[in-house]
């Protein structure tokens, strides 16, 4: 995807695999991406892209953008996401490698990590929106509804 372009993913066809079903490699070279459900082997963000993450299976994510204030790629998630580490023996101390957590319809995501040396990492470009689990939604709007019957 590239120039201004957007793609939305509702569902894919399954199983993951060559010639059957899913989609393995997303590119956003200039595009934005709303990924809503389906099978992905790979997101790969690079030039003036966004991601907004909200369901499904992906299996990896490779950034190729420097991050600023504004970080590129959003994934709503519950509140006890956290991320995956690895010790790097030639750095002496754990790096992030991927993210897990559950998405907003309680299904759980395992994301690994792709960093491009030329770039940063891509942990450093995702900004996580807590949604709150679906129980959490009915007590505040039961909450809300007994408030205003007062």
């Amino acid at each position: 995807m590239r120039n201004h372009s957007r793609l939305e993913v509702r569902n894919t066809s399954t199983p993951l695999q060559w010639n059957v079903g899913g989609i393995l490699d997303i590119v956003l070279l200039g595009g934005d991406l709303i990924y809503l459900g389906g099978e992905t082997e790979e997101i790969t963000i690079a030039g003036n892209s966004e991601a907004i993450l909200k369901g499904g299976r992906i299996d990896y994510i490779t950034n190729m953008q420097y991050v600023d204030e504004l970080k590129n790629i959003s994934i709503y998630s519950q509140p006890g996401w956290s991320w995956e580490t690895t010790f790097d023996p030639a750095e002496q101390e754990d790096i992030i490698t991927g993210i897990t957590g559950l998405w907003e319809d309680n299904t759980a995501f395992a994301i690994n990590f792709i960093n491009d040396v030329d770039y940063d990492p891509v942990w450093m470009n995702i900004n996580i929106v807590e949604v709150p689990e679906p129980a959490t939604l009915l007590l505040i709007s039961l909450g809300a509804a007994l408030i205003r019957k007062r």
